[in-house]
């Protein structure tokens, strides 16, 4: 199953990490906010990334 995750999900998941990165660089967040920016930028984003395979 995860490696049929990775394979459909692999690149959605970058597009969303990389967007998240982006705006912690911006915003000026502490690292510990990366986990709960990743759960809001998959749930109000444009991208769509499946939890589950």
């Amino acid at each position: 199953m995860t490696q049929r995750w990775i394979e459909s999900q692999g690149d959605a998941f970058c597009e969303v990490y990389g967007t998240v990165l982006q705006k912690a660089r911006t915003a000026d967040r502490v690292f510990g906010d990366l986990y709960r920016m990743l759960a809001l930028e998959v749930q109000c984003g444009e991208t769509e990334v499946a939890v589950a395979g």
